[in-house]
């Protein structure tokens, strides 16, 4: 019995570091995405490369609205990150996606969403559009708009 006990403990044990190992790089991802997109909100840099805002691999970027949520094209991708809650009205995502590793990044900005596209973008073009609140309502949150650049050569 006592065996038992031990081995029940070692698992459990090696489940939690993982979780914490998983929930570290969660963290990770997402305080640098946002701590970089608050610098160029400081900056006024209201525009550039989004693999700036970055700090690991992805091949393409993925827009998810409030009540959205992964469809089939995600399946088979070991996702990093909270995916918001479908019901969710006030929570949009990014989801970037490595396809050699099929690892992929939940990432929710601290800015929001202002276009109504929401596919998926290629990393060599995508460029980000921030637009402050107006002054009136400083308040506000700034949003972002993802774009692609059409002169990048393919």
């Amino acid at each position: 019995m006592k065996r038992i006990l031990i081995a029940l403990a070692i698992v459990l044990l090696a489940g939690l570091a993982l979780k914490l190992q998983s929930g570290l790089s969660i963290t990770t991802q997402q305080k640098f995405f946002n701590a970089s997109l608050e610098a160029a909100i400081k900056s006024q840099k209201n525009n550039g490369n989004l693999a700036d805002l970055t700090n690991f691999r992805w091949d393409d970027v993925c827009i998810f609205p409030p009540y959205g949520g992964l469809d089939d094209e995600h399946i088979g991708y070991n996702v990093i990150g909270e995916v918001p809650d479908s019901q969710d009205e006030s929570r949009w995502f990014l989801l970037f996606r490595d396809k050699l590793s099929r690892q992929a990044y939940a990432i929710q900005p601290i800015v929001w969403y202002t276009k109504i596209d929401f596919s998926c973008l290629e990393n060599k073009n995508v460029k980000f559009e921030l637009t402050p609140p107006p002054a009136t309502r400083p308040q506000e949150r700034t949003q972002m708009a993802l774009t692609v650049d059409e002169s990048v050569d393919e």
